[in-house]
Order: C-alpha cells, then sequence, then structure tokens
C-alpha cells in the first residue's frame, strides 16, 4: 500500500493547504528552518495530538477562542494482491454497502468478485485526534458503486470468518462495522514507519515470535531475535548494515534478564575473533544506528510495499552513511520513502518522484510542489555555468561573480562593511570568457533558465565582473543584453585593490619562506616601483594607470617569487583572501569602492547596518 495524497488542516502551522501528491520511489519535502517540516512529518504519523493553528487568522483578538480542532485527510492505494490478502486473512470481519442494483444469493461473493476485478483501489481517509479511529471519507463502496447504506443495509465479504458473504441486516450500527475502505487504512497505518531525528529507545524489548516490525520500532530486538534464526537472510542483512556503517562488523541479538528479554549488540571487531563481550549494546551506540537497522529490517522483510518517513536523516547520519542508505533504499524500488530534508546532495542523488518545499508566510505554512522530472535538467544546466546545486540551494537570489577569489572575498567584504545579505548567495561563474562571445546573450540565457519557474533555485540578482581588458562599448554591450544585471569592477581584476605593500607584507610574514627573516613593506614597495610600469603587466592595455590597469595576478605571482627566491609560491585565492581579511582589519578604506558596488548592486536584499 502507499500513501498517494495527504492534507493537514488546522495543526500547528498548517492551517489550510492543498493536498500533497506522493508518488512512488523517493519523495522530497525540504524548506528552511522552521517552515512546518516537522509538523508535516508529525501529522504523517497519524498519530499526532490536537493542536490548532493559532495567527492572526485563527486568533485575531486574544480572547478570541478556536472553533475547530486539528484534523488529517489522506488517500492511500492498494493492489489487488494487497486487497485479496486482507479480506481473506482478516481476523475481523469486513463489511462493504449493499449494492443498489446488485442481485443474486450471495452478495458479498459479488462485492469481493467485484473488488478484485481492479489493478488497484484508493480510498480516502480521514484522522481525528479526538477519535479513537480512521473514518472513511465519503461513501464507503469506494466509488465502486452506488449504495445507499440506510436503506439497503450491507454485505458482510467473504474471508477468515465467513465461508461466503450474503446480504445481512442492515442495524448492525456504524459503531460495530468495520467497512474495508477503515480496514485498509488501518492496515496501511501498521505498515507505515516514521522515523524522526532522535534517538530511539529500542535496544531491548521482551523475548517473542513476531516478525512483524512495530510502527515505532518499539520491538526491534524481538524482531531481530526471530530473523538470526534464518541464517541466510540475518547475513543479508548485515551486508546491507555494514554498507552503511562500515564500521559495525557484524549485529546480533542475545537474551538477557533470565530469558525474559533479548538485547541487540553492535559487533566493531569481527565476530571471527569471538569476542562477545567487545560488543556493544545498541543503547550506548550512536542515535544513527539504532534508526538504519529499523529502516533496513523493514527492507529485508517486508513481503508487500511499506511507506518509511524520514525527517532529516542529514541530522543523524554522515554524508558518507546518507549516499550509502539512498543506494539501497533504490534497490528496493516497491517501497515508498518520504523524507525531509535540507540536503541538496539527497535531493539530487535520490531521483525523487516528487519534491514539495515548504514556506511560511505571516505563520501559515504553505506548500508548493516542484516538477521533480526537471531536476535532472537543473543539475546539467548547474554543471554548464560550473556550480552544483548545494551551491545555491535555499538561498533567495544569486549575485554571480568573476570567479573563485571573488566569491570567497566579496561575502566577507559585505560581511565587514555592509552588514548581512539575508538570502543572498554570491557564486563565482565557470568561464567569465563566455560572456565575451559574439552573442553573450545566449549565455545571460543558461542563468536565466536556472532560476525560471523553478522552486529549487533563487534567481540572479546581479553578476558582478572584472572590467579585464573589455572597452566601454563592450561593457556598456553586456550590460544591454543582461537588461541591466552586469556591472563591473572599476579596476582590470579583483587583485588590484589588494596592490597594498603593508597588506602584501604582512600575508608573505605569515608564510614558513619568512618565519626566520621576515620582509619589509618597503622592500615590497620598492620591487613595486621597479616593476610596476614593465611591458609585459599590460600586454593589450590602451592605457598605463597602473591601479587600474596593471595585469595584477601576474604581478603577484612575479612578486613572490622574486622575493622569496622561489620559495613562496602565490596562490590567487588563498593569498587574496588573506590580504583582503587584513585590509579589512587595518586598511579597510581600501575596499570601499568594492563595498559600494556591491551595495548597488544588492541594496534590494541588504540588511540595513542597524539590522546586522
Amino acid at each position: 500500500m502507499l500513501l498517494t495524497s495527504f492534507r493537514l488542516q488546522n495543526y500547528k502551522s498548517f492551517l489550510e493547504h492543498p493536498p500533497i501528491a506522493f508518488g512512488p520511489g523517493f519523495n522530497i519535502i525540504t524548506g528552511k528552518n522552521n517552515a512546518g517540516k516537522t509538523a508535516l512529518i508529525e501529522g504523517l504519523t497519524l498519530k499526532f495530538s490536537n493542536k490548532p493553528h493559532r495567527s492572526s487568522k485563527t486568533v485575531p483578538t486574544p480572547a478570541h477562542r478556536l472553533s475547530t480542532g486539528s484534523a488529517a485527510y489522506f488517500k492511500v492505494a492498494a493492489s489487488r494482491e494487497e486487497l485479496i490478502e486482507l479480506m481473506l486473512n482478516s481476523d475481523e470481519m469486513l463489511f462493504m454497502p449493499y449494492p443498489a442494483k446488485l442481485g443474486g444469493d450471495s452478495p458479498g461473493r459479488a462485492v469481493f468478485d467485484l473488488v478484485t476485478s481492479k489493478e488497484r483501489i484508493e480510498v480516502a481517509l480521514s484522522y481525528d485526534p479526538n477519535s479513537p479511529k480512521l473514518r472513511e471519507v465519503g461513501n464507503p463502496s469506494l466509488g465502486l458503486y452506488a449504495s445507499d447504506v440506510a436503506s439497503r443495509g450491507w454485505v458482510l465479504l467473504p474471508g477468515r470468518n465467513s465461508s461466503s458473504g450474503g446480504r445481512q441486516s442492515h442495524n448492525i450500527g456504524a459503531g460495530n462495522t468495520l467497512w474495508l475502505g477503515d480496514a485498509l487504512g488501518r492496515l496501511f497505518i501498521s505498515r507505515l514507519y516514521v522515523f524522526r531525528a532522535e534517538r530511539l529507545n529500542i535496544g531491548k524489548a521482551p523475548v517473542g515470535a513476531t516478525r512483524l516490525l512495530a510502527p515505532d520500532a518499539s520491538n526491534l530486538p524481538e524482531v531481530l531475535g526471530v530473523l538470526q534464526g534464518n541464517p541466510a537472510r540475518f547475513e543479508r542483512y548485515n551486508r546491507l548494515v555494514r554498507r552503511v556503517f562500515p564500521q559495525v562488523e557484524h549485529v546480533t541479538v542475545r537474551p538477557v534478564d533470565g530469558g525474559k528479554a533479548v538485547e541487540i549488540l553492535i559487533w566493531n571487531e569481527s565476530p571471527q575473533r569471538e569476542r562477545e563481550d567487545l560488543a556493544v549494546p545498541l543503547s550506548e551506540s550512536g542515535t544513527g544506528i539504532g534508526q538504519v537497522l529499523a529502516m533496513l529490517y523493514v527492507l529485508v522483510t517486508a513481503d508487500s510495499p511499506r511507506t518509511i518517513v524520514i525527517d532529516e536523516p542529514n541530522s543523524f547520519l554522515h554524508p558518507g552513511a546518507i549516499r550509502s542508505l539512498i543506494e539501497i533504499f533504490r534497490e528496493h524500488p516497491q517501497h515508498q520513502y518520504i523524507v525531509s530534508t535540507h540536503s541538496s546532495e539527497l535531493i539530487a542523488t535520490s531521483a525523487p518522484s516528487t519534491i514539495h518545499v515548504l514556506r511560511k508566510s505571516d505563520g501559515v505554512t504553505g506548500v508548493e510542489q516542484v516538477d521533480a522530472g526537471e531536476t535532472q535538467q537543473l543539475r546539467m544546466l548547474l554543471l554548464e555555468v560550473g556550480t552544483k546545486l548545494s551551491d545555491v540551494f535555499g538561498a533567495d537570489s544569486v549575485l554571480w561573480v568573476e570567479g573563485k577569489t571573488e566569491e570567497i572575498c566579496f561575502p566577507i567584504i559585505v560581511e565587514k562593511m555592509l552588514g548581512r545579505t539575508p538570502g543572498v548567495r554570491i557564486v563565482g561563474v565557470l568561464h567569465t570568457g563566455d560572456f565575451d562571445a559574439e552573442d553573450a546573450r545566449t549565455v545571460f540565457r543558461v542563468y536565466e533558465r536556472l532560476t525560471e519557474g523553478k522552486v529549487l533555485l533563487p534567481p540572479a540578482v546581479a553578476f558582478i565582473f572584472d572590467r579585464e581588458l573589455r572597452s566601454e562599448s563592450a561593457r556598456n554591450d553586456l550590460v544591454r543584453q543582461s537588461q541591466g544585471k552586469v556591472g563591473f569592477l572599476n579596476r582590470r581584476t579583483y587583485e588590484n585593490y589588494l596592490l597594498h605593500p603593508d597588506a602584501i607584507a604582512a600575508v608573505m610574514n605569515m608564510s614558513a619562506a619568512f618565519v626566520d627573516a621576515p620582509i619589509a613593506e618597503e622592500r615590497i614597495q620598492v620591487w613595486l616601483d621597479a616593476h610596476s610600469q614593465r611591458d609585459k603587466y599590460y600586454l593589450r592595455a590602451k592605457t598605463r594607470d597602473f591601479l587600474l590597469d596593471v595585469d595584477a595576478p601576474k604581478l603577484l605571482s612575479d612578486l613572490f617569487s622574486e622575493l622569496s627566491e622561489a620559495r613562496l609560491e602565490y596562490n590567487k585565492v588563498e593569498h587574496s583572501v588573506a590580504i583582503t581579511e587584513w585590509l579589512l582589519e587595518h586598511k579597510r578604506e581600501a575596499l570601499q569602492e568594492i563595498a559600494d558596488l556591491l551595495k548597488t548592486r544588492l541594496s534590494s536584499r541588504l540588511a540595513s547596518p542597524e539590522r546586522s
């Protein structure tokens, strides 16, 4: 059975929202902190308590009283095989409304045949925290036929408690009738597993003989003890455990408390050493191990589809463990996985069938569905511009800059000189030379396609590039083709702003090359005076204004090499960042021009200094 639709009503931050559609395989729920992901996961347990939504929409005044309670509405789909298994093996009698136009001596058998003629049946149900049982929404005939329960009665379906079904008295009463739709809902909940980002107290449990893992995994020691009696399957289980946790050699179960209970042991050394005394109880192991042991048990033993809900796996599992777990999940595609996550890597690698983004506005959580089929296209577009989904995931907007140096340095300048940029990510482009092509508009179009209608990716707020040797007309043309989004540094490169002897000397003296004989800024100034007008630093430049036009990266490379006698090589990113940080600490005015440009380009996104 699979969950196909879910809607929370009047619970915590959820007031009212369209149904969330879930598909087979992976389903991703994402959103910023406090957007409502945890509340949604709690709702999906179908065991939550009544906690009505509170905001100005429902409580306009302090004296206002909430009039309605929380609820969940959901749909589950069952296959023909699951329906037959339920009807024939149920320990309780199952009923359907009497068909209005169905005759014959055995209407129960006729309804049974009608139900099992379908490949799949979907049932709509509701959960009310104030009611002890699920309720089918709408006509209990599951939409298969017209019926009038009040006047026509009901039929008993064939099963373990009845050899044949027939028309029954309609005076049984709703309180004693287990409709087939309600039974399907109960079966789904028994096969629903929700794993939250918290430690499970499942290291020890009473001994028993059941093979079915409880929805809260509380009987994991018991079921693993039973599984241990099937050596081949138990070894398969342990192989999966080792794939997620290579440091775990084996998992076993042993009797404790005089044989009344069983306890899970984690072997961190090979069982071949026969050192049971070195095995560690699960209760003394990490939080994520118990969660994974329970999930893998479901995969190894379930003979029909299960729904597995996982809340923020990245909060209790190492990224490597998550990757391995996702791979194992994908090897078991019959199950349904619903995962809430902040991890862009998990979203990209899981190939989800659905992605839903939660956003909170004025205290109310809204749900927006992303076309999961576009995620591969998004990844290809991001590769075109030399970045990854993780570089921009979760941002409200993106400022694209010249390269890696600016990607690191510009946020530092913004933080130190302008305050904060709430929601803005600064990311370096792959090849700025692409923007000098004959039709730069085509390149800008790639960046626009990254964010058009795609909730996962933010829009480009602006581009800031080095001036390089572009003519004024070429720069103006790029501004035009970008529809005003491109801005340029006034100097040739960002490194042209770093040509300060005191800052350069301070950074060079941090290296081992100068630990015994620190270099003086005067020596650097002498070197700059002697080399500042050499032809090789102005190739193809039309003017020779030192700070504006010199090839600063090449100049710095030669300076570091010659003054250190080749013991210190200039690293464009590392040393530029170090010089930037020194200037911000001791000579902030040197970067004021950069700060002003960033402020202009981010004016709509910057937090005011008072708020920072």
